[in-house]
């Protein structure tokens, strides 16, 4: 605005120059307007221009399903009844194989079972079997040990038999003892395998007196000259017939 009157006074002057005289120059000055005489002001800085806006990108509308043809929702529903047949078919497989399982698992169970009852049983019947026979054995020894004693005991009676038979054949009853006298002396001797009286502390000796001497010394001689006697060959007879114990009594005419 300062501006535009400025040229308009210069408009003007210039036409009241052209016909007058110019006006001195304080007058010149003087006329200005105050305005004019104020330097221009700075020009405003620009403003800053706003940001754009983010353009706002619409989505598209979604358009709606069509509806499926027949043919078209038939076939999806064949495989959607295929689907679960097969599902179904797999389960009844599924179960199908866990009922045999178990009934494997309990088939097994029970072999095992009966396997062991088995073996349980076969052990009973060892044992009793090895008890019988432990029992039959000792028993059988026990009888066998038995028929070995009495025919050992025979065989002792027969030796002793023999040996007193020896020794009466060779005794002499001597004249002045009774043949009824009521004595009896007990006499021990000793023998060897072979029948002979012992070497070491083999003679006849009295254990018990009749108290009649001359019957003792005649018991002793008889004894003396009966040797050797009838010895037996079994083992088991042959500490019974180490040494010998005697009863002599009178015998009657």
């Amino acid at each position: 605005m300062v501006f535009v009157l400025t040229a308009a006074m210069m408009a003007f002057g210039s036409a009241s120059w052209s016909q007058s005289s110019p006006p001195p120059l304080i007058e010149r000055i003087s006329l200005l307007p105050m305005e004019a005489q104020v330097p221009p002001p700075e020009p405003e800085p620009e403003p800053k221009p706003e940001p754009k806006p983010k353009p706002v990108v619409q989505k598209k509308p979604v358009k709606p399903a069509e509806p499926e043809k027949p043919d078209i929702a038939l076939k999806k529903k064949k495989r959607e009844e295929e689907r679960k047949k097969k599902e179904a078919e797999k389960k009844r497989k599924a179960e199908e194989k866990r009922k045999r399982e178990l009934a494997e698992k309990k088939r097994r169970k029970k072999e095992r079972e009966q396997k062991l009852a088995e073996e349980k049983r076969k052990k009973r019947e060892q044992e009793r079997q090895a008890r019988e026979k432990e029992r039959l054995a000792q028993q059988r020894a026990k009888e066998l040990q038995q028929a070995r004693g009495r025919e050992l005991a025979k065989i002792s009676q027969l030796y002793e038999s023999r040996i007193r038979g020896r020794i009466e054949t060779q005794h002499s009853h001597p004249p002045s003892v009774p043949r009824d006298a009521d004595i009896e002396v007990v006499v021990v001797f000793r023998l060897a395998p072979h029948g002979r009286l012992a070497e070491l502390d083999g003679l006849p000796r009295i254990e018990e007196s009749s108290g009649n001497d001359e019957y003792d010394e005649s018991v002793l001689r008889a004894i003396l000259e009966a040797t050797p006697f009838p010895f037996p060959l079994e083992p088991e007879l042959i500490s019974r017939f180490s040494v010998i114990t005697l009863r002599m009594t009178p015998e009657p005419e």
